[in-house]
């Protein structure tokens, strides 16, 4: 508990981002936008109002081929009825718990993930029953992110440095926390972990709405409160092991029919090229098998001790 604490104690962000409220009516003016467009004539690319508001959410930086790819395309007509209305985007949130702002393309990209129905995301779900689509858009495509950052400084380091430690230290950190500087901040996974949730729910109930979720998360004590507790039951388990079991899984999983080991080393190629990493780091499954287990304990330490705060 001590150690989560101190995780959060930091200042909040100088430029913290609208106010939770506002951006309640943020997707409530987009909710009312999106049920107009699709009762146009006509055929529409998106299909219902919860995933319209996601892809105006993520449209400007979460669109690219690989997205698209994954996502679906996105409705054209719809993008363009949303700026013609002359709706302001909200960029940042002010989180009203964690010391940080959260950037709403992210979660609108996440939150598309955790609500996909397609082909591709049926194929994964019977070549991996563990792992699909939705974990590699979230807490699992950060999560390979941060394991280049762990071997990138055991190189600089040139000692071996202990994957466990290396998560303590370093993981889901506040950005405020200068000397380190890692991919997969708690701004991440507060993201990350808001989108599940949501995601869930809204799969779990049709007729509920993305406003709804919405201003459930964000009302007076309200879903920012138990975040990271629901994620850690709903999707790590609720223990240690069983989050590190299915880190372990995600980074050593190198079957030749595996989703999830052919998109775990896109995402790991990805970064050596926009990072000018050379030569390549060590993939996670030619690591030994101990050593890659330190790791995933340290993941699921973390993300225990996040739970406990809240």
């Amino acid at each position: 508990m001590t150690d989560a604490a101190n995780r959060l104690a930091f200042p909040p962000p100088t430029t913290p981002g609208t106010s939770p409220t506002d951006f309640i009516t943020y997707i409530e003016r987009l909710y009312t936008l999106a049920t107009a467009y699709l009762a146009t004539p006509g055929s529409h690319e998106v299909k219902s109002p919860n995933k319209a508001v996601m892809q105006w959410l993520r449209h400007k930086e979460y669109a690219g081929p690989a997205f698209q790819r994954t996502l679906g395309n996105l409705d054209a007509q719809w993008i363009a009825h949303v700026t013609k209305s002359g709706l302001t985007m909200i960029d940042w949130v002010a989180d009203p718990l964690q010391p940080v702002s959260i950037k709403v393309s992210h979660f609108g990209a996440a939150l598309d993930g955790v609500t996909l129905e397609s082909k591709m995301q049926t194929l994964a779900n019977i070549l991996d029953s563990r792992l699909n689509i939705s974990d590699l858009l979230g807490w699992a495509g950060d999560l390979i992110t941060f394991y280049v950052d762990w071997q990138v400084a055991a190189r600089a380091s040139k000692t071996k440095l202990a994957g466990d430690d290396f998560c303590l230290e370093r993981l889901a950190q506040s950005a405020y926390k200068k000397m380190f500087d890692t991919t997969a901040k708690l701004r991440d996974f507060v993201e990350d972990v808001d989108a599940y949730n949501i995601g869930m729910a809204l799969m779990a109930d049709p007729k509920r709405t993305i406003v709804q979720e919405v201003k459930e998360l964000f009302r007076p004590a309200g879903g920012y409160t138990k975040r990271f507790q629901r994620f850690w039951k709903a999707r790590l388990g609720g223990s240690v092991k069983t989050a590190a079991d299915l880190a372990n899984h995600l980074l050593s999983t190198d079957s030749l029919v595996d989703g999830i080991a052919y998109a775990r080393e896109r995402i790991i190629a990805g970064k050596e090229r926009n990072r000018k990493i050379s030569p390549p780091i060590v993939r996670p499954e030619a690591l030994g098998a101990s050593t890659r287990m330190e790791f995933c304990e340290g993941f699921a330490q973390v993300m225990e001790q996040l739970a406990a705060f809240g």
